[in-house]
């Protein structure tokens, strides 16, 4: 069995956990072959961060309501705005609390282990923070200190376990697990779900012969797919959000408001994977031009120099500090081109190379959920 702990910033980059990587994951979760472990402070950051997604959109419904309320408007009207204002208050706290039913059931559904904060941890934190020990960056650097209860609890569970594999996109967090000799450490959930230890349990989930000759035939052929990669990113991109820290929001944040054409798109086919029930998936990379939407600074707008000002144009103010800004940028995008087959014929005894590629040649493409997307280039180059 493969003993797993994912870091909360594994959670976060697939809210819903509906990315096939997730799939994967609690397939073989069900099946036996995996066993999720999940330390208290782990649980609480995954909480917390879909806790704050609700309140953002939930705090500034309200802000623009009152907003509204400040204009010349009817008492009929005055009423209905502060009725709705009510009720989007009562959401705040019913959906934060479906949040945590449904990641309490989908830890449920996967037969997660939970570890409480052990008797020893308060101290050899303590320890740590003053000494500067990994994973803290520095002596008495109090923002380290959730990755260091974490990080004990991961000790922990390796010393009982002899093996672990931790799945965690911290840099320095990752570091100080892979000094353990226990600790298997994978920067992603998607490297984790390729590497050979997964892969093999989930390839005995199905056909195995099957899915090797799909996959072999995808590494060979990989422009027999059917990939109209301009459709998929429209149908997927647009109006979602992402971060980068050279965004001049407060938070490094912005919303693709329109694409344009990608430009050559880079299929990783030596990568391509099996994730179960039939589904396939082809790592790309692409460059992209997009016209994004913020939240700029008033006064960072203003000491922006020539160059930079001429890219942004603001329209209305958000309120009195803030201007909505539009930019033309560069975006890199990474993530997976997924495809699916019948489940059944995988299933058949061993497929001919011919059959294979009939069915791959049928295959509709999309996106899987999870995307990276960055500003492309450097910061000179983009701003």
């Amino acid at each position: 069995m493969i003993h797993l702990l994912l870091d909360s910033s594994i959670y976060r980059s697939d809210p819903a956990r509906r990315g096939q990587n997730f799939l994967a994951l609690k397939r073989l979760a069900v099946a036996g072959k995996l066993c999720l472990h999940v330390p208290y402070f782990i649980q609480q950051e995954a909480l917390s961060h879909y806790e704050s997604a609700i309140q953002e959109p939930i705090n500034g419904a309200v802000s623009s309501l009152k907003a509204l309320a400040k204009k010349d408007l009817s008492d009929e009207a005055l009423w209905k705005i502060e009725k709705v204002k009510t009720c989007i208050k009562e959401m705040r706290t019913s959906l934060a609390a479906s949040e945590a039913k449904k990641l309490e059931a989908w830890f449920l559904s996967v037969k997660a282990r939970k570890h409480p904060i052990a008797s020893s941890h308060g101290a050899r934190v303590a320890h740590d923070y003053f000494a500067g020990n990994a994973p803290f960056g520095q002596k008495r650097q109090r923002q380290d200190i959730p990755d260091s209860f974490i990080y004990h609890a991961i000790c922990d569970l390796a010393s009982d376990l002899k093996q672990l594999h931790v799945v965690c996109a911290d840099h320095r967090l990752r570091n100080a697990c892979a000094q353990h000799t226990e600790i298997k450490v994978h920067p992603s959930l998607q490297e984790f779900i390729a590497s050979p230890d997964c892969a093999d349990l989930l390839a005995e989930e199905y056909a195995k012969v099957n899915v090797e000759g799909v996959l072999r035939f995808v590494r060979e052929n990989p422009i027999a797919l059917r990939i109209d990669m301009e459709q998929l990113l429209l149908a997927t991109v647009p109006y979602r959000t992402f971060r980068d820290p050279r965004i001049r929001d407060d938070n490094g944040e912005a919303v693709i408001v329109g694409l344009c054409e990608p430009g050559s798109v880079e299929y990783d086919a030596d990568s391509a994977s099996y994730y179960g029930d039939g589904v396939f998936g082809i790592p790309f990379s692409l460059a992209n031009e997009a016209l994004i939407d913020y939240a700029i600074f008033k006064s960072d707008y203003y000491a922006l120099g020539d160059d930079s000002s001429r890219r942004i144009s603001v329209s209305d103010d958000l309120n009195r500090h803030y201007f909505s800004a539009h930019e033309h940028v560069k975006l890199e995008v990474e993530g997976i081109v997924l495809f699916e087959l019948p489940l059944e014929e995988l299933e058949k005894s061993a497929l001919s190379v011919n059959r294979i590629e009939e069915l791959v040649l049928e295959a509709e493409a999309r996106l899987d959920e999870e995307l990276h997307i960055r500003l492309g280039g450097s910061c000179e180059e983009t701003y």
